[in-house]
C-alpha cells in the first residue's frame, strides 16, 4: 500500500513558507537562550558492566520530594559524542528546562553524551565496541535517579534526533513498558539490518510523534516514512510532521513545533 496514496497514513506538512517564516524568526530571536549547560548538574555513572557514562542532569527548581516529577530524556547525534560532559545540551536538551516550559511543567532533563568512540544502540559485541553499550547505561541511570528523587513512574519520556533518534528506538525497544511516550527527530538506522522495522513492532501502545526533512541526505526520510507505515499497519496512531524541503536539521525546527511540549507532558504511562 503506497504510503502516499493512502488515507490512513495522515502525516502533516509544514508548508515551505511557514518552514522558512519558523527559521527566520528563530535565527532573528535565538533559541534557547534562557538556559546554559550549567545549568544542568555535571555527572557521571558506572553500570553495572564497569561502563562510565558522563551526563548532565537538570533538576527542577525548588525541587519538593514530596511531590512527584516527570523526566525526559534527551540522546544527542553522532557529531556531539565525546567526554567534556557539555556539547550534549543543545536545543533538544534545552527546550524542556526553559523557563516557560518548567513553569507549567517542573520536571528532570536527563542528557546524557555518547562516547566518541562508540554510538547509541549499536548491537552488543559488535566488532570494536564492548558489551557496556550506552542505550543500556541510560536505563541504569534512570534507575539510579528514580532511587535518588521523586520521580513520576507514569511520565518518563524519551527524545532523540539523528543518532540520538536512533538510540532512542533501541532504548524503547529494551524497555517498552517503561515510558509514557517518545519523540524521534530524524531518526538513523544501522544499517541494511537494523533500519528499525522490527524495533517499532512491540511500540504500538506508546504516543510517539516523528519529525523528518524531506531533504535530509544523510538519514533518509523514506525510512522514517516505513517506521510509521510499519506502526500504523499494526494499528497505532503515531504524529508525523514532515517539512519540505528542509535537510538533516530538522530538529531546529521540530523542537520548536508548537504545541510540542505541551503534548509530551500530556501523556502518562
Amino acid at each position: 500500500m503506497s504510503y502516499r496514496n493512502s488515507q490512513l497514513r495522515e502525516r502533516i506538512r509544514r508548508p515551505a513558507s511557514a518552514v522558512l517564516a519558523t527559521a527566520l524568526l528563530l535565527a532573528a530571536h535565538g533559541v534557547s537562550a534562557q538556559v546554559e549547560v550549567d545549568d544542568f548538574e555535571a555527572r557521571s555513572f558506572t553500570d553495572s558492566r564497569d561502563g562510565t557514562l558522563v551526563f548532565r542532569l537538570f533538576v527542577p527548581r525548588d525541587y519538593d520530594a514530596a511531590k512527584s516529577y516527570p523526566i525526559v530524556t534527551f540522546l544527542h547525534g553522532s557529531s556531539r559524542r565525546g567526554e567534556d560532559n557539555r556539547r550534549q545540551i543543545i536545543l533538544g536538551a534545552k527546550v524542556w528546562a526553559e523557563p516557560a516550559s518548567q513553569a507549567k511543567n517542573p520536571a528532570f532533563v536527563l542528557a546524557p553524551q555518547c562516547p566518541s568512540d562508540d554510538g547509541w544502540g549499536r548491537p552488543e559485541g559488535m566488532t570494536g565496541y564492548g558489551p557496556s553499550t550506552p542505550v543500556r547505561t541510560v536505563s541504569e541511570i534512570l534507575d539510579a535517579l528514580e532511587e535518588e528523587f521523586s520521580i513520576d513512574p507514569d511520565r518518563m519520556y524519551i527524545t532523540g534526533q539523528s543518532g540520538g533518534g536512533w538510540g532512542t528506538l533501541r532504548v524503547l525497544g529494551l524497555q517498552p513498558h517503561r515510558f509514557a511516550a517518545g519523540i524521534l527527530v530524524c531518526p538513523a538506522g544501522a544499517g541494511s539490518s537494523g533500519e528499525g522495522l522490527d524495533l517499532v513492532a512491540p511500540l504500538t501502545h506508546l504516543p510517539l510523534w516523528f519529525f523528518h526533512g524531506t531533504a535530509d541526505r544523510i538519514v533518509p526520510f523514506d525510512l522514517t516514512v516505513r517506521r510509521v507505515d510499519a506502526l500504523r499497519q499494526a494499528g497505532a496512531k503515531p504524529l508525523f510532521t514532515e517539512y519540505p524541503g528542509v535537510k538533516h536539521d530538522a530538529w531546529t525546527l521540530a523542537y520548536r513545533e508548537k504545541g510540542l511540549v505541551d503534548w509530551l507532558f500530556a501523556q502518562q504511562r
